[in-house]
C-alpha cells in the first residue's frame, strides 16, 4: 500500500480490490522501466493477471532536499504514458480485462477508480495503455 489506509478504507471498490488480490503469485515479471525513472510489473495467479505500475521521473531534484538552502528549488516531476504488451503472460483462459483499475489523480491526495467503459480505454487486445501522473501510480 502506498496510500494512508483512511484513503483505502474510504473506497469499498479498492478495500474489495485489496482482499480479492492473490497472496500467491504463479509468475511476477518486469515488464517496463528505468531506474530511477519509471516501473511496470505484472503478476500472474492461476487466470488472473495484475498490472502495477509506479512514475517517479524527475527532471531535478535539489541537493539533500534542504528547502532552508539558498539554491533548494522543489523537485520537477512529469507525466507519464507508456503501452506495453502482455501476450506472452496471456493465454486463452487468461482474464485480462480487469474488473477495475485504480489510479492517482494528479495534484491530489485521491484516486480514480476505472469501472465499466471508463477502464475499458486502459485496455487494446493485449497492450495495456498506462496513464501515471507525476509521482503516481497505477494498479488493476
Amino acid at each position: 500500500m502506498s496510500d494512508v489506509p483512511e484513503l483505502y478504507a474510504s473506497k469499498a471498490e479498492i478495500t474489495r480490490l485489496l482482499t480479492e488480490v492473490p497472496f500467491v503469485w504463479n509468475r511476477a515479471v518486469f515488464v517496463a522501466g528505468e531506474p530511477r525513472s519509471f516501473y511496470i510489473a505484472a503478476r500472474k495467479s492461476g487466470d488472473s493477471i495484475c498490472v502495477v505500475a509506479i512514475n517517479g521521473v524527475t527532471t531535478h531534484i535539489s541537493p539533500l532536499n534542504n528547502s532552508q538552502g539558498p539554491d533548494w528549488k522543489p523537485a520537477v516531476v512529469v507525466a507519464r504514458n507508456v503501452t506495453v504488451d502482455i501476450t506472452y503472460l496471456v493465454s486463452d483462459s487468461s482474464r485480462l480485462q480487469p474488473e477495475l483499475v485504480i489510479t492517482d489523480i494528479a495534484n491530489s491526495q485521491d484516486c480514480l477508480v476505472l469501472k465499466g467503459e471508463d477502464r475499458q480505454r486502459v485496455m487494446d487486445g493485449s497492450r495495456i495503455n498506462i496513464e501515471m501522473v507525476p509521482f503516481g501510480g497505477v494498479c488493476g
